[in-house]
């Protein structure tokens, strides 16, 4: 059952929460009706050549992306959410879940060494390659994955990395496309070049001086929804899931709306957000630090759902599964943090249509 302490008043929540992560407000800006002829290229090709893993309605998926980590400097946006990350892999694995990375995990635009990368995060990259030998563990190709010359790393710490997967369910063969994103963002991937000098050599000062989260609040938002809406017009026509990262933005589908989930990010100030899969059911997350407690590392962490979970099946062909009826967001006890509420603390479902 859900402790009623843990619970966020919901209109309280939706103000910090829109205030920290820029959610899409998809009625402010309009859908685009077709998507460019260089993103169709490249999402098209990127499908193509994605490897295909099957999965069915025991599995158990985390999305995590753009955690950006780095060198633990000044510029590193990572350091602050390291235990809180360590916190939920920990959780994660102990409940058998798969790990996917969907792109930009490590920052090469900002540092040139990933050694020193990798170095500064011993135990994170030691839990993925017991993950990885365990065949628990995929790594996205993101564009932050190429180093400040344009190398593109094919792995890390053994790990290969790949530009998408297609997550295939064995029984339905219902399709979860996951790729980064910077597909269809001309900018990050067309114009890399320029964009990691910006970045290396502008971008680094920026958030040196703490000013990187207040930047990317103003001038993030309209960019990310932008490329998201190249990816919704590619999306138009079939019944495929689609999960990226890449604009730091949550995102999930509203009543209608096409199957399109976000991420977020790991770099967050003292949050992180992801998207999980289990038991057949898709649903957006948030980890966060309990205000008021002692900073025990196996106990201040709340995970959270920010959305109604939605059946996969959904998707396909519009059926009416099971809902969740409950107040959003839920916090989950750390007794049992991936539990799904028991019926009675069901209450009337709030609207987060935006």
């Amino acid at each position: 059952m859900i402790n009623s302490e843990h619970r966020i008043p919901w209109q309280g929540f939706k103000r910090q929460y829109l205030s920290s992560s820029s959610q899409l407000d998809h009625r402010t800006y309009p859908a685009q009706k077709s998507c460019p002829a260089y993103a169709v290229e490249r999402l098209e090709a990127t499908y193509l050549d994605a490897e295909i893993v099957p999965f069915d309605d025991q599995s158990r998926l985390i999305f995590f992306s753009d955690c950006h980590r780095g060198d633990k400097g000044a510029a590193d946006q990572f350091k602050q959410n390291e235990r809180l990350f360590l916190s939920a892999l920990r959780t994660y694995d102990q409940a058998g879940y798969i790990y996917v990375e969907v792109g930009d995990g490590d920052d090469l635009w900002l540092h040139r060494s990933f050694d020193r990368v990798k170095d500064s995060y011993p135990e994170i990259f030691s839990y993925f390659r017991r993950l990885y030998r365990e065949g628990r563990l995929h790594f996205i190709l993101g564009n932050h994955d190429q180093t400040f010359m344009g190398q593109r790393w094919s792995n890390k710490v053994g790990i290969p990395l790949r530009e998408g997967l297609i997550f295939k369910h064995q029984d339905t063969g219902q399709e979860i496309f996951v790729f980064h994103g910077h597909q269809a963002d001309y900018v990050s991937d067309r114009l890399a070049f320029i964009g990691r000098r910006l970045v290396r050599h502008v971008w680094r000062r920026v958030l040196q001086q703490g000013w990187g989260e207040a930047i990317q609040e103003l001038v993030g938002k309209r960019g990310g929804l932008a490329i998201q809406n190249r990816i919704l017009a590619w999306m138009r026509g079939n019944q495929r899931v689609v999960i990226t990262g890449h604009t730091h933005q949550l995102a999930f589908p509203t009543d209608s709306r096409l199957p399109y989930y976000n991420t977020g990010s790991c770099s967050g100030s003292s949050w992180i957000t992801g998207i999980e899969v289990a038991d057949g059911f898709i649903v957006p997350v948030r980890w966060r630090l309990q205000p008021g407690t002692l900073r025990n590392p196996e106990q201040d962490f709340l995970r959270e759902w920010l959305a109604p979970p939605r059946h996969l099946r959904e998707f396909i062909d519009n059926s009416e599964e099971e809902s969740f009826p409950l107040s959003w967001p839920i916090s989950m006890p750390m007794e049992n943090p991936l539990a799904f509420p028991a019926a009675e603390s069901r209450a009337p479902l709030l609207d987060w249509t935006l």
